[in-house]
């Protein structure tokens, strides 16, 4: 069994500052993860639906990342996401500077974004499948899901805790319905975020679990990342090298966080906060304690309507659906 750190701050990171980091802080974050021996390095979201700009991590097509990172050294794997729906197959071209693509999707869009991974594997691409929310889907679903994710036998499958609801006994219960079904020669990976403080804790978990079957830990730099955050990729590589034999540099990783990371902290907010405790302790999609908020509803209030909410409705937010519960309390 071999564990693979990924980082995904310019990527993750990006709902933080709308992917405008800069052509050359990109290019600096990206070179320090590699001397920092980071194994698989997220540069950004693939999305049509943008123009390219040489200043955010954010492309339309992968020839766009190739173009922009062109000449560069490269001693990580590397790897671009997708949110299934957001970036045709014509602007998927064969791997050049990417190594593999992250897709994905959520549970009513299973067995069109299967084919799409399909589609993409097919290019010459490793393929990390990720269904979103992962706690929405029942024991039943997800076996479902690992039994197509087997008819195209991906690099990996993601238990992605996409509102950070989860605790440790979750966590293992869904690793153990991979581990037991899916094929031996894909990985499992983990990404989590921070809405309960339990990150870094659930990151320990999942490392320590007893398999043969390579495992991928996903992280960010200093946590950033929507919302409450990802676990910080300093936190999990320190706990890697002390207990696992790894050689990640945190010097590197450290400067990185000093020279580019913190001046987004002081304007902006990502990590454990109040709101989206109240998000997970719902089981909501976060995206409605962010309307709320701009309603100026308190935290009690807030906690009060998403308890009532449809249980159907929580984990994909809909906003038509929101304004049409509050206006129905207030009438």
């Amino acid at each position: 069994m071999t564990i693979k750190l990924l980082d995904c701050t310019l990527r993750d990171g990006g709902y933080v500052n709308g992917w405008n980091f800069g052509k050359e802080q990109i290019f600096a974050i990206f070179r320090h993860l590699q001397d920092a021996k980071v194994d698989i390095i997220e540069i950004g979201f693939l999305n049509d639906g943008v123009k390219f700009c040489e200043n955010k991590s954010i492309s339309p097509t992968t020839r766009d990342f190739d173009m922009f990172f062109s000449g560069k050294e490269k001693s990580s794997m590397t790897v671009a996401m997708v949110n299934f729906g957001n970036c045709r197959i014509e602007n998927i071209f064969e791997p050049n500077f990417l190594d593999g693509i992250r897709i994905i999707f959520k549970k009513y869009d299973i067995n069109h974004a299967i084919e799409y991974c399909r589609l993409v594997k097919d290019l010459g691409y490793k393929v990390f499948i990720q269904p979103v929310s992962i706690t929405a889907y029942s024991d039943c679903e997800m076996l479902n899901l690992i039994e197509k994710v087997n008819s195209i036998n991906p690099y990996s499958m993601s238990i992605v805790d996409t509102y950070g609801l989860m605790h440790k006994d979750q966590m293992i219960h869904y690793f153990n319905l991979m581990n037991d079904n899916l094929d031996k020669s894909v990985k499992i990976d983990y990404h989590s975020h921070n809405n309960l403080q339990l990150a870094y804790s659930n990151a320990i978990e999942f490392v320590n679990l007893n398999t043969k079957r390579d495992l991928i830990m996903d992280a960010s730099l200093y946590g950033m990342g929507k919302n409450a955050g990802n676990t910080c990729v300093e936190l999990i590589a320190m706990y890697l090298n002390n207990y696992f034999n790894k050689n990640y540099n945190l010097d590197e990783i450290l400067f990185a966080i000093n020279n580019y990371i913190l001046k987004y902290k002081s304007d902006s907010s990502w990590g454990y906060c109040l709101p989206y405790f109240v998000s997970a302790l719902n089981c909501c999609n976060s995206g409605y304690v962010d309307y709320l908020k701009k309603q100026n509803f308190n935290l009690v209030k807030i906690n009060d309507i998403l308890k009532n909410l449809n249980t159907e409705k929580k984990l994909v937010y809909d906003e038509d659906y929101i304004k049409n519960y509050i206006s129905s309390l207030i009438n």
